[in-house]
């Protein structure tokens, strides 16, 4: 739909978003939505089910996983060692 809208083809779309960022659009949206759920886990008492949420996660499993997988460490892990801070 974004590559129609822009007049271009998914193809081109993708390899000149690569180009331009570095990333392709998937890993720039990952990279953005756990930039965001760190920063909702460190300025908000938001639960982990509105982090999920807010973050487009359906589950906080899903997203336990992928924020482990990106910055190695669990969320609630990050958590607990912000509160100490």
């Amino acid at each position: 739909i974004i590559a129609t809208h822009i007049g271009t083809n998914q193809c081109y779309l993708k390899k000149g978003f690569k180009d331009h960022t570095g990333l392709t659009i998937f890993e720039y949206i990952q990279e953005n939505r756990m930039i965001k759920a760190k920063h909702l886990l460190s300025n908000s008492e938001m639960s982990m089910m509105e982090v999920a949420t807010n973050t487009g996660y359906g589950s906080v499993s899903s997203f336990s996983q992928a924020f482990k997988s990106y910055f190695g460490i669990n969320p609630s892990q990050y958590s607990k060692s912000n509160l100490a801070r």
